[in-house]
């Protein structure tokens, strides 16, 4: 699924909202490390992590051509401050309705 919003923040700036491709994969890849480092309430810890640049293009290409899950970054002046993501819960109908959601913003 691909998704393009501009929005003004509060200080003025501008802050893309966007599906990242694989070009985008080391600065999500970053992202995701940098925002696993600062708060202990992540799913994992930095350290934790198994992702390779590779695994993660190969990640964000799925979700731009998925139906029912999306990745969203942040991207301020052209670069990726933040990421956010809505995964299906399964295929199932009675699991149709059913999500996980992540979110992680420098």
């Amino acid at each position: 699924m691909i998704f393009y919003k501009s929005v003004e923040l509060k200080n003025g700036e501008k802050c893309l909202l966007r599906s990242p491709g694989a070009g985008d994969a080391e600065a999500v890849l970053g992202t995701f490390i940098k925002t696993h480092g600062e708060s202990d309430f992540m799913t994992t810890y930095p350290d934790e992590c198994t992702l390779t640049a590779e695994k993660e293009q190969s990640y964000l290409e799925n979700k731009l051509v998925a139906e029912r899950e999306i990745e969203i970054a942040a991207d301020i002046g052209g670069r990726i401050v933040g990421t956010a993501g809505i995964d299906a819960v399964g295929k199932a109908e009675k699991l149709r309705h059913r999500a996980s959601f992540g979110i992680g913003i420098e």
